[in-house]
């Protein structure tokens, strides 16, 4: 937690009975902005509510600028009680951000962001059903905080999920703690699309309201997100350059790491001529200090996908280490020349990335592959404990190790 425990202690003594998980976007600003236009709708006093919102840190500008000015004289206004948190590290826990439950300020990055992970890991957001960084960015701190606040107490608990969201709908009506918490969603309550909260906002406040989302969410190039996607980068070019520069990293060291699976992010942004955002990106790798790495993966087999067929793709174990930082012309000598001594085997990847292969794939599973690939210095050391045991059972390839001639003849400019 952070500095501000009396935040929690304040909450301790007087809890609320009402949660709203507010995600700044346009849902839960039209779920909030009508219940306290119509409290009778819910039931609840407003002095007995509790909003709060877990920040990633990576939010678009102008999603606090909308906060800052619709939201926050509305919660004052109301005597809404409103907490700013944050995970607090990588290993867990909450940090409170604002000193007071009636802030006039929002703060919208805490001590961890979902950067941090991203950057150790050198990975971008991945698409898949159990959306990761929204659990560890949002979701875990905030049960954290409310578990930590409410105790044994019960409360209700609405979400802002649009009448479209009927699984997550469904999902979260299944975590009710024991029968402490009363899951809500007046938005499906009232049949309410994202179009019908867009229109109400625009309507009762004159304003278009964004879609809250990371300026490198993954998600935003599904269906129609494409336009909202394109207009977020368009006003915030520091939002899409940060995109640009974490894809710039994970391609590095995988080329299956494109932000949007099929695209990539550089692809986007060239096409619709987003050149704001591509210099900003530029100059910032220009910049960069950039590093050497080895980066070995063993694929594990699973079961056969016909009937009598080979094995299939199973889970993949990485193992990524160091060898040498520098400049990136720098890096790009030591990669050739590393390579020249390991007898490995240079490439230029579909989007236009070099790498060294030591060990190529095989063509059945289980297999294992070790390549020299180079990107941002700032990627962490990592491996699973048991790796190198596991390595030596499909390979004889011992790891490369870093080198103090190659830290010397490639320093930092």
């Amino acid at each position: 937690m952070g500095d501000h425990r009396h935040v929690v202690e304040e909450l301790k003594h007087n809890p609320p009975r009402l949660i709203i998980s507010h995600g700044m976007g346009v849902d839960t600003g039209a779920m909030t902005h009508r219940l306290l236009e119509e409290p009778d709708l819910i039931g609840i006093p407003p002095s007995q509510w509790l909003v709060v919102t877990a920040m990633t840190g990576h939010e678009i500008q102008r999603t606090g600028e909308l906060m800052q000015e619709f939201a926050l004289p509305m919660f004052q206004q109301h005597g809404v009680r409103y907490a700013q948190i944050s995970r607090a590290c990588q290993d867990g826990g909450y940090a409170v951000l604002s000193p007071t439950l009636h802030p006039t300020e929002m703060v919208m990055t805490g001590p961890w962001t979902l950067g941090h992970e991203l950057t150790a890991v050198g990975t971008v957001p991945q698409v898949t059903g159990a959306k990761t960084c929204s659990y560890r960015s949002k979701r875990q701190p905030i049960e954290w905080f409310l578990d930590d606040v409410l105790g044994a107490a019960p409360y209700v608990h609405l979400m802002g999920y649009s009448v479209e969201e009927g699984k997550r709908i469904a999902e979260d009506r299944l975590h009710t703690k024991g029968g402490r918490r009363t899951p809500r969603h007046p938005l499906a309550e009232w049949t309410w699309d994202r179009a019908e909260a867009a229109g109400y906002i625009h309507h009762t406040l004159g304003v278009e309201w964004i879609r809250s989302a990371c300026g490198f969410c993954c998600y935003a190039n599904i269906g129609r997100g494409i336009n909202e996607l394109i207009h977020r980068w368009t006003i915030d070019p520091h939002a899409a350059a940060e995109a640009l520069i974490y894809e710039q990293r994970a391609l590095g060291i995988n080329a299956n790491a494109a932000l949007f699976a099929n695209r990539t992010a550089h692809d986007i942004a060239r096409e619709h001529r987003l050149d704001a955002a591509r210099e900003l990106a530029e100059h910032h790798l220009a910049k960069a200090r950039w590093a050497l790495y080895e980066v070995r993966r063993l694929y594990w087999a699973t079961g056969p996908t016909t009937p009598g067929g080979p094995a299939g793709k199973g889970p993949v174990w990485r193992a990524i280490s160091k060898l040498a930082s520098g400049t990136r012309d720098a890096m790009h000598q030591a990669l050739t020349l590393t390579a020249d001594a390991s007898d490995a085997r240079m490439e230029i990847d579909k989007h236009g990335f070099p790498r060294a292969w030591t060990l190529p794939k095989g063509d059945t599973y289980p297999t294992c592959e070790s390549m020299l690939a180079i990107s941002l210095d700032d990627i962490s050391d990592k491996a699973r404990d048991t790796f190198e045991e596991r390595w030596f059972e499909h390979t004889d390839l011992a790891p490369l190790r870093p080198r103090q001639r190659q830290l010397e003849l490639f320093p930092a400019a």
